[in-house]
């Protein structure tokens, strides 16, 4: 599925009928890791028709706090939470870029959002993610090319091998896979034109972990 990208978010206040519609829905996907069907929101609601169900759902989604998938018998494909997911999809911020290659200044503001399909990530909804936008080729053997967007889940725990976003002393950042030992941290390009780089513990910190890469 192609991502589209979305660049403000609804400011306009809810009614306390569609809260409380919309906080039914978050706490159903998080407890079941579906949506609601139209009729599981009628009873939550104890209305007697689905015509009422549809007038809720089209106010929230005309204030874009979600999205309806009308080829979807649940009839909810989309969920606007800014942060985290609840729904099939997940908005993930685009927060600046990175660089394979030198190191460069790497988090910014918020620049826009991309929608991603949350079985792409197969990922649950407690973990964060970000996006940043790959300058650079030190990591075209790993498929990663300049102008590719990477999807970053926000965690420190890594496993050797892994592409992370490494943040060094001097606060930049870069990408690279990781090989932890005893007493160094060592960044991998996956270019042969690159070395290598080693850092005593404590100089590098993991800032995420690569789990997407979204081609230009």
């Amino acid at each position: 599925m192609s991502p589209s990208i979305y660049t403000n978010q609804s400011d306009k206040k809810l009614t306390r009928k569609q809260q409380r519609v919309l906080t039914f829905i978050e706490s159903y996907i998080e407890t079941n890791e579906q949506p609601p069907s139209l009729f599981e929101l009628r009873d939550f609601l104890q209305l007697k028709t689905l015509s009422s169900v549809h007038h809720y759902l089209h106010s929230l989604e005309e204030n874009k706090y979600l999205r309806r998938d009308r080829n979807q018998t649940k009839g909810i494909a989309y969920q606007v939470n800014s942060g985290k997911y609840v729904g099939q999809f997940i908005r993930v911020p685009m927060v600046g870029t990175i660089t394979a290659g030198k190191p460069i200044d790497a988090f910014e503001e918020i620049s826009r959002y991309i929608e991603i399909d949350v079985t792409e990530l197969q990922a649950k909804s407690q973990k964060e993610y970000y996006a940043l936008l790959v300058k650079g080729d030190s990591m075209i053997e790993s498929g990663v090319h300049h102008g590719d967007i990477v999807v970053v889940e926000k965690r420190s725990n890594v496993k050797n091998g892994e592409m992370v976003v490494a943040l060094l002393a001097d606060g930049t950042a870069t990408l690279k896979h990781i090989e932890l030992k005893r007493d160094k941290i060592t960044l991998i390009p996956a270019n042969s034109s690159y070395k290598q780089k080693s850092y005593p513990l404590g100089e590098v910190m993991v800032q995420g972990i690569v789990t997407k890469i979204m081609k230009k």
